[in-house]
């Protein structure tokens, strides 16, 4: 086990810098993780990509803001050409919906608008052709399963359930 970030102390705030869900690339050649670094707010977290030795750590989401705005669950395209995760950094109530983006951080798209509910956890099928999510249904209520292209359109819910669906994977085949 190496280490590969380095968490410390932010001395004007006094909150510990947190570094944590990492995404290998399918490639191998990189890795995706959250951080609290670089920040106003220990609240806010942006998304990192940097060699898998460590090296060339690079912030790719930038919401230089005072608002607590978190980018979450990064998760790799097959070809390891693209990152999808979920974001409340559009929402004025702080809700989540799932965006996409070159892995250099270039071409950032929103592709879900749940109006006023929450999306999360999203997850890219084998071909790249299919993003897997949660979806919460209503207000305050349960997280189903859903599906949509990988651009967004075709949304359709895989589970219907009062129970809390939050995360999904899909089978290599």
């Amino acid at each position: 086990v190496t280490r590969l970030t380095n968490s410390g102390c932010n001395l004007i705030f006094g909150e510990t810098i947190e570094n944590h869900q990492p995404a290998l690339s399918p490639d191998g050649r990189k890795i995706a993780f959250i951080s609290s670094r670089d920040r106003t707010s220990f609240r806010i977290r942006s998304i990192y990509v940097m060699h898998s030795d460590g090296t060339n750590q690079t912030r790719i989401t930038d919401d230089d803001t005072d608002l607590d705005i978190w980018n979450r669950e990064p998760s790799w395209s097959p070809d390891s050409t693209k990152i999808v995760y979920h974001s409340n950094r559009d929402t004025n109530a702080g809700l989540s919906e799932i965006y996409v983006m070159d892995s250099d951080g270039s071409n950032q798209l929103r592709l879900t608008d749940s109006y006023g509910l929450e999306d999360f956890y999203p997850h890219w099928s084998p071909a790249a052709d299919k993003i897997v999510y949660s979806r919460q249904t209503e207000s305050g209520g349960p997280y189903n399963l859903w599906v949509m292209d990988s651009d967004g359109s075709n949304k359709a819910a895989l589970t219907e359930s009062s129970d809390r669906h939050l995360t999904a994977s899909w089978s290599p085949n």
